[in-house]
């Protein structure tokens, strides 16, 4: 994803409050599969729980986005950690891919 596409994503994400929960959860879902083209298992289900998923994803974005708490090669292959564990080889291969290209 791009920074311009997270930047967006993170906009949309602060606005949560303002709007309908189920709203912001198709939103975020639509624009997460227009900058990635897939929607990942975890925050599909994550948006059965709106309630949950809003702040979960503005948590998330935060820590994997903040450099000063992990670089980008750590979050990476936390993302690989989780994507075995939820058994998505689509997920594991797309972040097995850009750990590498970061040099893990």
């Amino acid at each position: 994803m791009k920074m311009d596409q997270l930047e967006q994503i993170m906009e949309l994400l602060s606005k949560a409050a303002e709007w309908e929960k189920d709203e912001t959860a198709r939103a975020i879902s639509e624009m997460i599969e227009k900058a990635g083209g897939t929607v990942p298992f975890v925050i599909r289900m994550l948006n059965t729980r709106p309630d949950i998923s809003i702040a979960s994803l503005i948590k998330f974005a935060s820590l994997f986005n903040n450099k000063e708490i992990l670089d980008e090669k750590t979050s990476e292959l936390i993302a690989v950690s989780a994507a075995v564990a939820n058994r998505c080889e689509f997920c594991t291969s797309t972040h097995i891919e850009k750990a590498v290209s970061l040099g893990a």
